[in-house]
């Protein structure tokens, strides 16, 4: 499932929609599978992740930062799956 999260990801950065309008929603679809999936991360890890998460929210106009801290959220979810 996370492979096809992060595969998507990378398909729509290279289609280039609007970066505000596709990260903020990859943010939000991150944010919504955090809450929902609670139980499959440590607490650590989601906690981690949402600071990612709101570093991206304050980089969503510059499209590489923002996609760089969405991977970086992945990243501590992966990390932290039980």
């Amino acid at each position: 499932m996370r492979y096809v999260i992060v595969l998507a990801a990378v398909i729509a950065i290279f289609f280039g929609l609007p970066a505000f309008a596709d990260c903020q929603s990859d943010i939000d679809q991150l944010k919504a599978q955090i809450d929902d999936d609670k139980a499959d991360y440590t607490r650590e890890a989601r906690k981690e992740a949402r600071k990612h998460l709101a570093k991206a929210e304050k980089k969503k106009d510059d499209e590489k930062e923002c996609r760089s801290e969405i991977l970086n959220a992945r990243k501590a979810l992966q990390k932290g799956k039980r």
